[in-house]
């Protein structure tokens, strides 16, 4: 998230994490023109779908030099340790910022009973049914998860031919969406 904040400060644009998968962008960069921040989806800290004040932080837009990039990469900085997302979600509370909230109907965090897709559900075979697909435009993959838990190594060190033989959720949404 530092990195981020360093290179949006400086350029503005979106900051997609490894994690993301762009499935439709048709709204999105458009609303970088008209608003200073640009936020998807609901943080773990509170378990709002739509609150603009709770965003997932693993994809952010903005424009160059805002307030709220400024403020976002100074307490990144001086609070290196605390959760990105707490941070985000204290600059939203404290300030008034020209935002524009996707809620979890676009960034693919949520299924069909509007419970959170956790990377177990990813790696399973079971197909996951989104919120709702219409409006999904990014599906924000908790890919941390499969970084920290060994159990998940597998997969991260999958070769090309095994990856696209497997037959689990997230190789067959990324086999369809690559067309391979």
């Amino acid at each position: 998230e530092l990195l981020s904040a360093y290179v949006l400060e400086k350029n503005g644009g979106l900051f997609i994490s490894p994690g993301t998968i762009v499935y439709n962008m048709r709204n999105i960069l458009c609303k970088l023109n008209s608003y200073d921040l640009v936020t998807f989806g609901g943080s773990l800290l509170n378990n709002s779908c739509t609150s603009k004040l709770y965003p997932n932080s693993y994809i952010l837009g903005c424009k160059a030099n805002t307030e709220f990039i400024k403020l976002y990469k100074e307490n990144l900085t001086n609070k290196f340790l605390s959760n990105a997302e707490s941070i985000m979600s204290d600059i939203l509370l404290n300030n008034k910022i020209n935002q524009f909230h996707f809620s979890c109907d676009c960034d693919g965090t949520r299924n069909d009973t509007n419970t959170i897709i956790n990377i177990n559900d990813y790696l399973g075979k079971k197909t996951i049914k989104y919120k709702n697909i219409n409006n999904v435009s990014l599906i924000s993959i908790p890919y941390e998860e499969l970084l920290r838990n060994n159990e998940h190594a597998w997969f991260t060190n999958l070769s090309y031919n095994q990856f696209t033989s497997m037959d689990i959720f997230i190789c067959r949404l990324l086999k369809k969406l690559l067309k391979i």
